[in-house]
């Protein structure tokens, strides 16, 4: 169950950085700001 949550984390993780640029990129821009 615990490999089954990481792998679901890791692939929600990449789908974001997918779709990040392609979808919100004000979303990903204030992410990025909160980030650093």
């Amino acid at each position: 169950m615990f490999e089954g949550f990481v792998g679901a984390f890791i692939f929600f993780i990449s789908l974001i950085q997918v779709l990040g640029p392609i979808k919100g990129s004000s979303w990903s821009y204030s992410k990025t700001r909160t980030l650093y």
